[in-house]
């Protein structure tokens, strides 16, 4: 027995079986992932992106018989990400893999991949960053820059090409991976022009000329990453030359679009994504807009997790423009000199003023990274009317810690409309502002104390954040 050699072997098999589910009649793939025994702290993950579901990420548990596993369920091939402790790369999962991972180290050197049916697809990612390729950084020189991403993507074709020549792949992961650099390529294009807002009449004609080449009703890369953002970053602003302000003739523009050139899961996909998207960076102005699109485009929605995602969405939006109901605004909050009041009273006393609901913590970093950065614009909004009010999610047993880090930020401004939620109300008032998708968080109502926009946009975006106050006034 070498155990001088070999100081530790993890052998982690991957099962994927298909079912069906009795909702979708399509074939739905369970992937599930048998691992050997864990350590106390040693985590083992598996991260993928999944459409509108965005990024989910699920962790080895174990099951009645103390086996170590992971449950996956999907449909197509992705790439996901493995995680073992501090090792991570990525993988290319397929429908009916059958692997075994290894974890060895010998003396101070260590190996890890991947055995077994098609493994060859999970080592693939493994090998290509053994080249150490730099991804090309963007400057101010636009071809320059394009002919920089044309070698980095040649060589990883040829790395490709060599691998396919060398393992057993199959067709599908060629097609894929050649799929996912050629999207990787455009979004780098893209994204370099679209952050810097680089006017299109600005942008030489052989620098997006290769456009064309996109497929963009391909269903097959629907859960890749690389591809969705291509989507977004060419319909949402070469093809529209929009600059994303969030208005409604840019919004006109991008659905028109989507219905000439989209079908199929792609166009509901891009529809769902719009809408999301100017969800997330709501304008007052656009709430009606919104809704009416939603009563719209719903009959044409049938997938399961989209139409979830729409009433998730039209639900928030029907609280708009509308009085918080009583159950919100009897919530009882205490102020720093230990005075009891309800949210009523806060919303009443500022009435005639635009008011924003900060809603914090001792010991969120987030938030108060948000109020250094966005100091000086902050003040400049007080200085102008705008009431600003804290309110802290802190529980009891952390009042204490509370009342010391506003004291810590008084230069911020946290001595002035400080509030926490008392504890007893803490539950109902996370579970309506929908706090689980974390803080730093911005509520904001109108000069009639209406709550107009359930998720605001961070301070630190001083640009929309003007744009939501100047619609408000």
């Amino acid at each position: 027995m070498k155990t001088n050699k070999i100081a530790c072997c993890f052998v982690f098999v991957i099962l994927l079986v298909a079912c069906t589910s009795s909702v979708d009649m399509s074939m739905t793939q369970k992937s599930v992932i048998v691992l050997g025994e864990l350590q106390k702290k040693e985590k083992v993950s598996l991260s993928f992106f999944n459409g509108m579901n965005g990024f989910n990420r699920v962790y080895a548990t174990q099951d009645s018989l103390k086996k170590n596993k992971l449950n996956v369920t999907n449909k197509n091939e992705y790439i996901g990400k493995f995680k073992y402790g501090h090792l991570s790369r990525k993988v290319f999962i397929s429908p009916g893999d059958s692997v075994v991972f290894e974890k060895k180290k010998q003396g101070v050197s260590s190996y890890w991949g991947f055995s077994g049916v098609n493994s060859a697809h999970y080592n693939f990612y493994n090998k290509l960053d053994s080249l150490n390729l730099k991804r090309p950084r963007f400057s101010n020189d636009l071809l320059e820059y394009k002919n920089e991403l044309e070698d980095y993507r040649n060589k990883k074709i040829v790395f490709l090409e060599n691998y396919n020549n060398s393992f057993d792949v199959t067709h599908t992961f060629v097609k894929y991976i050649n799929n996912e650099f050629l999207y990787e390529y455009f979004n780098s294009l893209l994204s370099s022009i679209s952050s810097k807002k680089i006017s299109l009449k600005d942008i030489p004609q052989e620098y997006l000329k290769e456009l064309k080449q996109i497929n963009f009703n391909d269903e097959t890369m629907i859960n890749s990453r690389a591809f969705t953002l291509c989507l977004s970053e060419c319909f949402g602003y070469v093809l529209t030359n929009a600059y994303q302000n969030y208005s409604i003739n840019e919004f006109e523009r991008y659905i028109n679009l989507i219905e000439k050139k989209l079908s199929g899961k792609i166009k509901q996909f891009a529809i769902l994504e719009l809408i999301d998207s100017y969800h997330r960076n709501l304008l007052p102005d656009n709430i009606p807009m919104l809704k009416a699109l939603i009563e719209k485009v719903k009959p044409k929605i049938n997938q399961l997790n989209y139409n979830n995602k729409i009433k998730g969405i039209e639900e928030k939006l029907k609280i708009s423009n509308n009085k918080l109901p009583d159950s919100i605004i009897n919530i009882e909050i205490t102020s720093l000199d230990n005075q009891l009041f309800k949210i009523k009273d806060v919303i009443d006393k500022n009435k005639g003023n635009i008011i924003v609901f900060d809603i914090w913590a001792n010991w969120c970093t987030w938030c108060i990274f948000d109020m250094e950065e966005s100091k000086d614009f902050k003040n400049n909004l007080i200085n102008n009317g705008v009431k600003w009010v804290y309110l802290s999610i802190d529980k009891k047993k952390d009042i204490d810690k509370w009342r010391t880090k506003s004291v810590e930020l008084e230069d911020l401004g946290l001595l002035k409309n400080q509030f926490v939620i008392n504890q007893a109300f803490l539950s109902k008032f996370s579970s309506f502002f929908n706090l689980s998708s974390g803080i730093p968080k911005y509520i904001i109502f109108s000069k009639k104390g209406e709550l107009i926009l359930l998720d605001g946009p961070r301070p630190t975006g001083k640009a929309f954040f003007q744009m939501v106050i100047n619609q408000l006034e």
